[in-house]
C-alpha cells in the first residue's frame, strides 16, 4: 500500500504556503563564472555536477536560458510552481538576459497559487492537477519541475515526464530537481524542512518519494531525456549547520 493521497498533499502544502513565503534567503545574482565542479561516478559513468549556491532565484536559471534555442515568443511552464519564485525569475527577465518569458505555473495547492499570483502577476497560475492540463504540443521553451518529483508516485513522475516531452519545443530544455537523499524510502512522513530550513515542528504530514542521485538520473533517462548539465545546490555559507543539498539536471529530449 503506497498511502498516496492527493487531498492530503494539497492540505499539507496549503498549510505550508505562508511558511514558504517567509523563507529568509533571497537572490544571489546571476554570476555563474565562479561555480566549481564535482565529479561523481555512478556505475561505470562519471557525471560532472556544478556546485551552485541555493537561493530563491537560482543561478541554474541563467544556464537553462543559455541552452534554449532562439524563439519569437519565449514561454515557460513551471510544474509545482509553489509560491512563484521561478515564475517571477523567468517573467521578469532579471536572470534571462532581459528576455521576458510568457510564464505559466501549475500547482495543486490553492494557497501556494494565491501567493504566486501576487508575486508574479504577469504569470498565468493554474490551481489544479497537472495531469488534467491540455497544453498544446511544442509550446514551451522551458519546463521546470523543481522540488516536484518527491511529491508524486515514481510511476506518476515517469508518466509526467512523458507528457512534458510533448509540451516542449524541440529546441527547449527541461529542468528537474529534488533533494539528495541517502535512500529511496516512500510513504507518509512529517514535513521537516522548507528547502534548506528546518521546521520547528514536525506536525504537517504528506507523502514523499526519496531520490538518491542515481535514482533521479535513472528517472530522466528512462523518460528519454539526455542530461546537458547537472548541479548540486548547496546551502549558503551563512547558514551554518545546514547540510541539506539538492540535485538538479538540465535536459533535452533525445532525438
Amino acid at each position: 500500500m503506497n498511502h498516496y493521497n492527493p487531498q492530503l498533499q494539497q492540505e499539507a502544502y496549503d498549510k505550508l504556503a505562508a511558511l514558504y513565503e517567509t523563507r529568509p534567503y533571497g537572490a544571489v545574482g546571476n554570476d555563474i563564472s565562479g561555480m566549481t565542479a564535482t565529479t561523481i561516478k555512478i556505475g561505470r559513468q562519471e557525471y560532472i555536477f556544478y556546485n551552485a549556491k541555493a537561493s530563491n532565484y537560482r543561478s541554474e536559471i541563467v544556464c537553462i536560458h543559455s541552452m534554449v534555442g532562439q524563439s519569437d515568443n519565449f514561454e515557460m511552464l513551471d510544474i509545482c510552481s509553489g509560491t512563484g519564485d521561478t515564475l517571477y525569475a523567468f517573467a521578469s527577465g532579471e536572470y534571462t538576459g532581459e528576455i521576458k518569458y510568457k510564464t505559466t505555473g501549475v500547482d495543486f495547492s490553492k494557497e501556494m497559487c494565491k501567493i504566486a499570483r501576487a508575486k508574479s502577476p504577469e504569470s498565468e497560475v493554474i490551481w489544479g492537477n497537472i495531469f488534467d492540463q491540455k497544453f498544446q504540443p511544442n509550446r514551451f521553451d522551458v519546463i521546470t519541475f523543481m522540488s516536484g518529483p518527491c511529491q508524486f508516485l515514481k510511476s506518476d513522475a515517469r508518466k509526467l515526464m512523458e507528457m512534458i516531452k510533448i509540451w516542449l519545443k524541440p529546441t527547449g530544455r527541461i529542468y528537474i530537481s529534488t533533494s539528495v537523499e541517502q535512500n529511496e524510502n516512500v510513504g507518509l512522513v512529517p514535513k521537516k524542512a522548507l528547502g534548506l530550513f528546518e521546521l520547528p515542528e514536525n506536525n504537517i504530514i504528506r507523502y514523499r518519494e526519496n531520490y538518491t542521485i542515481p535514482s533521479l538520473i535513472k528517472l530522466t533517462k528512462s523518460a528519454g531525456l539526455k542530461i546537458d548539465m547537472s548541479f548540486l545546490i548547496n546551502p549558503p555559507a551563512e547558514l551554518s549547520g545546514v547540510n541539506r543539498v539538492f540535485q538538479g539536471h538540465i535536459c533535452h529530449v533525445k532525438s
